[in-house]
């Protein structure tokens, strides 16, 4: 069985699929930000609203990938280096949910998580492989190669990811003006680091070089320093430069991922058939972005790293 359906979309190139973490790109940008995005550095898988998985390349290749009938898929998540894609899928009748991995062979369930009450776990994929899962009290990393992993956690998730270089980060808790409050662990300190004002975001991506990419509930992207506003060496220790502020031209910003070698990939909040428009930039510093395929819109979108010619 073949998961990837790229009659359902052709186009001038076969499917994209992942590849090697060796393979990743690093160029210096600045002292700060170490990586540049690269023309076809990654792949988008993304959910549309009617359920819809697909992959799309940064030159607008896409590929239709079905799902497991009966099953409905609710969020996406992906290894960003190893390419392995996880979904959290409702049964449709009440009787619970599972994480689901894509493999060779088609769809694997992997994980059930049960009756979930009114609170709806929330997933990350492990950079090297694995995936995380909120559960009451705390998020837990499962079918990891450096085995499973449990942190606790006081507040009820809102989003989790997991950054190529291993920073977990976490979005909930109060809310602030711009959104949900932001904490990265600690890993020496083996507790969670509140970021402090003004950090808040709707949406929040982990990117290689150990900050965060984020969306406030103005539709504004942002780029977040691990230690919180002003402390990015460009900044010059001013909270309010606002050099880490990416808003594009064309339009507010609702949801953000970033792929392991720094392509960043958004949402936008241009509404259309099948969810949201799909955006990449394409200029960290000129702040440009695209759109790979206007056809394309999703609810949901994860990013990994990508070589032309083969399959997942």
């Amino acid at each position: 069985m073949n998961p990837l359906d790229t009659k359902a979309a052709p186009r001038k190139r076969d499917v994209i699929a992942p590849l090697n973490p060796a393979s990743a790109r690093g160029e210096k940008l600045s002292a700060e930000l170490k990586y540049r995005p690269g023309r076809d550095g990654s792949i988008l898988f993304a959910l549309a609203s009617d359920g819809q998985i697909f992959s799309l390349a940064g030159d607008g290749q896409r590929a239709n990938i079905d799902f497991v009938a009966g099953w409905i898929p609710l969020q996406l998540a992906a290894s960003g280096r190893t390419g392995e894609l996880w979904v959290l899928a409702s049964d449709g009748q009440g009787g619970g949910m599972a994480v689901w991995l894509l493999s060779r062979d088609g769809w694997i369930r992997v994980h059930d998580c049960g009756q979930t009450g009114e609170a709806r776990p929330i997933i990350a994929g492990a950079p090297d492989g694995g995936f995380w899962i909120s559960v009451t009290g705390a998020i837990e990393r499962h079918r990891s190669p450096e085995g499973p992993r449990r942190i606790a956690v006081e507040i009820e998730p809102t989003g989790i990811s997991i950054a190529a270089e291993g920073t977990v980060w976490l979005l909930g808790g109060s809310r602030r003006y711009g959104g949900h409050e932001v904490r990265r662990f600690d890993e020496d300190a083996d507790s969670w680091f509140l970021l402090p004002p003004p950090a808040a975001a709707i949406s929040l991506a982990g990117a290689p070089d150990g900050s965060a990419w984020s969306v406030s509930n103005k539709g504004e992207p942002w780029r977040l320093s691990r230690d919180g506003a002003g402390t990015f060496r460009e900044c010059g220790m001013d909270a309010d430069c606002r050099r880490c502020f990416y808003k594009p031209e064309t339009s507010h910003v609702r949801g953000v991922a970033v792929a392991p070698d720094g392509n960043v990939w958004f949402l936008t909040g241009a509404a259309t058939q099948g969810g949201f428009a799909i955006e990449r930039m394409t200029d960290l510093e000129a702040r440009e972005t695209e759109t790979p395929d206007p056809a394309s819109a999703a609810v949901s979108i994860c990013a990994v790293l990508a070589t032309v010619g083969s399959s997942v």
